[in-house]
């Protein structure tokens, strides 16, 4: 890639020889200089709405990307105090373009938070590789493939919301406290792992194409304050066990093939923190019976029930 004209590596390559900022050519920070000019160029970086090279909507000369300055004074950019970078911020930036694969030689980087951009193709798997990596956010952007392993991973939260995702959710590291994976074309069961994530705050599996029960073992996850899995085709009942989570304040479950009746168990955790309860729990006016039935519900909807 490198040898082709036409490359983003190419052009990252011929800027970083005239724009080292006086760091030796063996150093490692020119790696990570050149990653950035990469991702500059890979995305479009001349387009950015902000701090991007002709940008006018950056208040410090010196956080331009590609500016002369430190990489580590640009736009979204922070270093730890050896000068190795630990975050990665571009928040609706204008980035429109392909996650370069050297992203994942990036090995100090803890947060990787991308959304709202034009961001294509799929997430390099290269990013499984990053040890230290503990939030991934590429929500609402146009990505497309699988979701990259992330078992070996550190991750605290991923965010992966509103792209276009396809495939099951690979199995889970126990650090997780956010999973966001909702309006993607994502099926499969629960994945692997989910229950072993006891420190999960928040699980929004929603507006995709999963299917299978929910099981038993939800009540392991303790710290649960929203459950929202609506718009998939999970079928069986309501387990029980939700009634154990005595923090969840959200349990969303519309439009799903969820039969029975929410338990007594779940119901009583309005007595905690629960606010939000929804199932199919509405009669259609076809006269067809609700498919399921709840007592403490705070919305009914008929679902796919028609």
């Amino acid at each position: 890639d490198i040898g082709n004209p036409a490359s983003p590596q190419y052009h990252a390559i011929k800027w970083i020889a005239t724009n080292n900022n006086g760091i030796e050519p063996e150093s490692p920070y020119v790696v990570q200089r050149y990653i950035l000019a990469l991702l500059f160029f890979s995305t479009n970086g001349d387009a950015w709405i902000k701090c991007g090279i002709a940008s006018p909507t950056c208040s410090d000369e010196r956080a331009l990307f590609l500016s002369e300055s430190s990489e580590c004074l640009w736009h979204g950019v922070r270093c730890n105090d050896k000068g190795f970078i630990v975050s990665l911020e571009l928040d609706r930036v204008g980035m429109d373009g392909v996650l370069p694969r050297e992203l994942g030689s990036l090995l100090y980087l803890e947060r990787l938070v991308l959304p709202r951009n034009q961001l294509l193709s799929t997430i390099p798997s290269s990013l499984g590789s990053l040890g230290k990596l503990m939030e991934l956010d590429l929500f609402d952007n146009k990505l497309s493939g699988t979701i990259i392993e992330i078992r070996r991973l550190p991750l605290k939260i991923l965010q992966l919301s509103s792209n276009k995702l396809s495939g099951s959710i690979p199995p889970l590291n126990s650090d997780l406290e956010i999973l966001d994976v909702s309006a993607n074309d994502l099926d499969g069961a629960l994945p692997d792992g989910l229950f072993d994530a006891t420190l999960l705050r928040e699980v929004n599996l929603s507006m995709n194409r999963f299917s299978g029960t929910l099981g038993s073992d939800f009540g392991r996850l303790t710290e649960l304050r929203k459950l929202l899995i609506g718009l998939n085709a999970f079928s069986g009942d309501v387990p029980a066990s939700l009634g154990d989570l005595e923090r969840l304040e959200i349990f969303h479950a519309t439009y799903n093939d969820l039969t029975g009746s929410v338990p007594n168990e779940v119901c009583n955790l309005f007595d905690f923190r629960l606010k939000r309860l929804s199932t199919d729990c509405a009669s259609p006016e076809s006269g067809r019976p609700a498919k399921i039935t709840c007592s403490c519900c705070t919305l009914c909807l008929e679902g796919n029930n028609a």
